[in-house]
Parts: structure tokens; sequence; C-alpha cells
């Protein structure tokens, strides 16, 4: 390698004096766009010999001088001027002493900034630009601690090192402004600005200490190459760039802006997205106890990634659940606000939704619900909530389908205007709920009604199973449809074969499937024969029975119809209650005797019953005149 080698024998007080008195009085000879350029081998040559410079340069435009011992040099240049370096430099001390002054390294160079021993660490004293060509490297040598003062600029272009070499780890310590893409290989600590620009500027050493600024510019990539953990401090700027982590993670205590994070980071203060181009979130940020928001109206957060603890806040701004991977919140309490979710998302378990948030579901886009969740309003929208194992506690549901893939849970004071579908597993409803949502429940799902409930149209599938805690009503403002042909696959209290007290209500003709085999005046209809606790119409109710699923009831050959045994019945005023010429069976108020409801009474209130039911074949009508008796013994349920 040819290097060039500087060794002056000017004292470090001389040249000081020199920086501080004489360079100031020497008058420029050269405009700033004056360049020279140092070409050659010329080993152990003096700085200012004129003749190894392109052009040759006028005197007063530096200083430099040679010493045999190589301890110590020092270089300063005083005008305006460019210089250009093509061939390897050795120094102690460089000073540039205007802010026009530049330094320029060609590809592939390298400046070893070394100890002396009289002085000990060296200085870069930097009021002007100093500029690294492809590949070129500022080295800190055998140990040595290099300063850069005087708040210039050190430029690493866009692929320039700052390292170290020798014996020992060289490190640095800048209140300069150093920037551009390349390494930071040695030790550093900034003080002045950090600036990301032009490519990526990884760090690849861990001994990283931040008291200044890090700005990471758009087209920038600042990356964590080093394995370890790098604290970045409380001043990182996002400013369209990317923040990033192939080996090791970020910490950080306060960052704001836009562009993307991609990192493994420690958020151990807050992170702001303060702008209304999104500050992109696509890595793993662990958020303790501290707090990630935008900064306000028109301001928007984007999550790609994951996000574990602390608290999410839109404060008044947009947070989007939304990108290229599956964003997924931990143990996080969202503040109030709005979540848009635009991407398959995921809330696991731990996570609190502060009263008067809300979280959107888009079209087409599916989030998936784990563990406990409490608090606030989820709203499926034109997308789906899955509940995979889920606990919702205090938390409301809107319009739209919410699929329980699992075993899940409702709870706590809420309301529920979504579709529930239960695919898979047991959805246990408890609490004080409030529905209105259409329920289905699937060959493979369970429902356990551990309160009473309310809800839309209600379905069940032939394998499906019903659970309802004694006491505990299902209120419906749709149809009541189901398809099991196993009277096991009811209970109500313990009991097999029996439904719940169902009221229906509200306008527009209601569907209410029936499925018991009808025993006629028999109290055999009441004994695990898909009968009800009760029937009881409401708020302007049309209810019309049908038969339209054979649940295995159907009797005789040519089949007839199933019936519905209902131990209690309130058809009020202003309601309609058609049998469609199929039988219902239910207790008479006062008397307890079996009845077989017909059209035109008014015994169970003063609604209309129509559609008088098709006389029974002669065999059940013998086997009902002969059980007539029976039926003042009253109710099953009494007699237990």
């Amino acid at each position: 390698m040819v290097e060039m080698i500087i060794k002056p024998n000017l004292t470090k007080a001389f040249l000081l004096a020199t920086w501080l008195l004489a360079a100031p009085l020497l008058p420029p000879l050269h405009a700033s766009a004056d360049t020279y350029t140092w070409s050659g081998n010329h080993t152990n040559a003096n700085w200012d010999t004129n003749s190894y410079w392109s052009p040759s340069p006028g005197s007063g435009d530096w200083v430099g001088k040679t010493q045999a011992n190589r301890d110590g040099a020092i270089i300063g240049i005083f005008s305006n001027i460019t210089v250009y370096l093509n061939q390897d430099v050795y120094l102690s001390y460089l000073y540039l002493s205007k802010t026009t002054n530049t330094l320029l390294f060609q590809s592939d160079r390298i400046m070893r900034v070394e100890k002396t021993a009289s002085a000990g660490d060296p200085y870069i004293y930097n009021s002007g630009t100093i500029t690294l060509g492809a590949n070129s490297s500022l080295l800190a040598y055998d140990g040595a601690l290099v300063r850069l003062w005087y708040g210039g600029t050190l430029d690493l272009g866009a692929s320039g090192t700052l390292g170290y070499a020798g014996t020992g780890a060289g490190s640095f310590i800048s209140n300069n402004t150093v920037s551009g893409a390349g390494a930071i290989a040695a030790a550093f600590t900034n003080n002045g600005t950090l600036t990301a620009s032009g490519g990526t500027l990884s760090l690849t050493n861990a001994n990283f200490v931040n008291t200044g600024t890090i700005n990471v510019n758009a087209g920038g990539i600042f990356n964590n190459s080093s394995g370890a953990n790098v604290n970045l401090g409380s001043n990182v700027v996002m400013a369209g760039g990317e923040l990033k982590t192939t080996s090791g993670s970020f910490s950080s205590s306060s960052l704001g802006g836009y562009g993307l994070i991609s990192a493994t980071l420690t958020n151990d203060g807050a992170i702001t997205a303060d702008n209304a181009t999104a500050l992109r979130i696509a890595g793993t940020v662990t958020n303790t106890s501290h707090v990630i928001t935008t900064g306000g109206s028109g301001k928007v957060l984007e999550i790609d990634g994951t996000v574990s603890g602390g608290q999410v806040n839109p404060n008044s701004g947009t947070v989007n659940l939304a990108g290229l991977g599956t964003p997924t919140l931990t143990g996080t309490t969202l503040g109030a606000g709005v979540f848009n979710v635009q991407s398959d998302s995921i809330i696991n378990g731990g996570t609190t939704l502060a009263s008067g948030t809300q979280v959107n579901v888009g079209a087409g886009r599916i989030l998936n619900l784990y563990s406990t969740i409490t608090g606030g309003s989820v709203n499926p929208g034109s997308g789906a909530v899955n509940l995979q194992g889920a606990t919702l506690n205090n938390t409301n549901l809107g319009a739209g389908t919410v699929n329980v893939q699992s075993n899940s849970s409702l709870t706590g004071a809420y309301t529920t205007a979504a579709s529930l579908q239960v695919n898979n597993g047991t959805l246990t409803v408890a609490g004080t709920p409030t529905g209105s949502g259409n329920v289905s429940v699937s060959d493979s799902g369970k429902l356990d009604l551990k309160a009473s409930f309310g809800a839309g149209a209600f379905s069940m599938a032939e394998s499906a199973l019903l659970q309802v805690a004694a006491s505990n009503n299902l209120s419906l403002t749709g149809d009541f449809l189901f398809f099991q042909k196993d009277e096991a696959a009811w209970d109500y209290g313990g009991a097999p074969g029996v439904g719940p007290v169902l009221t229906m209500s509200g306008g527009g003709a209601k569907t209410l499937e029936i499925g018991g085999k009808n025993y006629g005046l028999s109290n055999s209809g009441f004994n695990g024969n898909f009968h009800l606790m009760g029937l009881s119409l409401a708020d302007g109710a049309y209810v019309d029975l049908a038969d339209a699923v054979n649940n295995g009831h159907r009797n005789g050959p040519g089949g007839y119809a199933e019936a519905l045994y209902v131990e209690s019945l309130s058809v009020p005023t202003g309601t309609t209650l058609d049998l469609n010429n199929l039988w219902l069976y239910t207790f008479l108020p006062g008397s307890g005797a079996i009845h077989a409801v017909t059209n035109g009474e008014h015994l169970f209130g003063g609604g209309d019953i129509i559609g008088s039911p098709v006389p029974l074949p002669p065999g059940l009508l013998l086997l009902g005149s002969g059980l007539l008796g029976l039926a003042v013994l009253g109710r099953r349920f009494k007699k237990s």
C-alpha cells in the first residue's frame, strides 16, 4: 500500500496559537473553488512541499511539517481551499479552520489518526467538511481516542468507515455532523449529529453512546449489525428513513417522526408519529410501561409488526394495523381513539381497550383475538373477528361477523350487535349481555348460556350443542331454527332435551321451528322432547310455527308433523301466533292441565292465535284421550 505520512515537528501549543491567532490574520490566497491534489508516493514528505501538489499552492494555505520519529503529525488548513487526497495519510492533529474548507478522499484511502507521545490522544478540529471516498476509512490507531471537534461535517459518503487498527480498540467522540452511509466499526460517542442518508449506515460496534441527535433521513437506513443491544438515547428523529437491525437490537427513550422501524426495539420512553406520512412499525417493539403515540390530528402511526406492553395511543390521530406482515399487539393498553385493522391482525391476551377505544376491521380483513381482552369496542364491519380461545371482558362487539374458532367466552357488561358463529369449541356467554346480532352454532360448536341472552336470528346445526343454566332465557328478534335430532343436544339446568324460555319480539314474521314428537295430551311431550320452558311473544311479534326440518320425530311411515311443547305460553295483545296447522301444547293457567292450543282462543293473552292444527291421526287421538286424566298432574318440572 502506498502511504502519505505527515509528521511535523510543531508543538501542539504552537499550532493552537497559529490556529487561534495567526490563521485569521492570513489573507486567503485562493478562492474557495480552488482544488489541490496530492498524488504520488511521497513517504515522510512535508505537507507544504508545493511540488507534491497539483497545482502548486501558495504559502499560507496550510501548515504541516515532517518529523522523522513519526510522532505527532499536525496538519492545519487555513485558506478557503479544497484539498483532495489520493494517498493514505497518517496524522495526530488535523485542523480545518473555515467552514469553506473541504478535505476529499479518493476511493480506497485511509486516514490513520494516532496518539502522540507528548500530547496523548489526537484531535480533528473540523469547521469545514471531510468527505471519505468509496471504501475509504478514518481509523483510530493503537487504541487512540479521536476527538471530532468544532462542529463541522464528516461525510462518510456511500461506503466510508469509522474504524480502528493497530494495537487496542480505538474510539471516537464527536460533536461534528457525521453523515452518509457505510459503517461505524469503532466505539463511538455522538455529542453532535449523526445522520443516516444515501444508503445504509451500519453500527458494527456495540459501544455506542448518543447524547446528541440521530437523524434517519429519506433514503437512509440506520442499521445495528453488532449482535448486541445499542442504546440510541433520547433524540432519534425519523425523517423518512429506516431504523433496522440485522443482528442485535436498539433501545431508545425518545424517537419520533415518520419512516420505517423494522428493528427490534425497546421503547424506554416515547415513540411519536408526528407526520401525515406514517411512522410504520414493522419490527418488534417492546414497549414495557411506555407509550407509542401520534402527534395529534392528521398524524399517522402504522403497525405492521409486533408491539408488546405499554400503551398505544391514537391521541386524536390515526393508528392503522396495516402492511405486509401480521400486526400483533400483546399485553398493550389501547388508548381512547380509533384503531383501523387494514391487514389480518392479532390482538393477544392482557390487552386492555380504554373507554371509548374502537377497533374497526376493514373490508375483507380478519382480526384474531387471543386470551383475555378487556374493555372498549371491537367492530368487525365488512371484515371478521375470530375468537381464538379469547375471553372478552366488558368488550362490546359491533355489527359484523365474529367467528368462534376455539373455546371462548364473553363476560362482564357488554353489548353485541355482531353475528356470532360458533364454528369450533364452546362459546360461553356470561355476565350481563345485551345482544341483537344473529347466532349460529355449527356441528362442532356449543353455546353455553350462563346468562340470559338476546339475539336476532338463532340457528343450530345437527350436531350442535346448546346448554342453558337454569333461570336464564333466550330473547330473539328473528327466527329460531334447529337441525338436531338427538334431544341430548339441548340441556337446560341439567335436564336434557329441554330449552329455555324463548321470547320472540319485534315486527315482521318470524319462524319458530318445532321438533318434538307429538304425544298428544301427554306428559311424555314434556320429557326431554325438544320442548321449551316457555314461549313468550312481545312487541308486535308475528310468529309462524314451522316443521321445515325433520328432527327425527315425525310419526308414521308416511310422516306427519312434529309438535311443540311449552311449559308456559304468552301471546299478549298486539302479537300474533300462527300455528300454521301444527300442534302446540302447553299447560293451562290455573288448572295446570295439558292443553292443545287452537286458533281464536285468548287463554294466554289478548293476542291473536290463528292457523288451527290439522286433525290428529286416530291412534294419537286415542292416546291423547286416554291420557287426558293424567294431564291434571301438571308440569313435569313442577313435580320434581
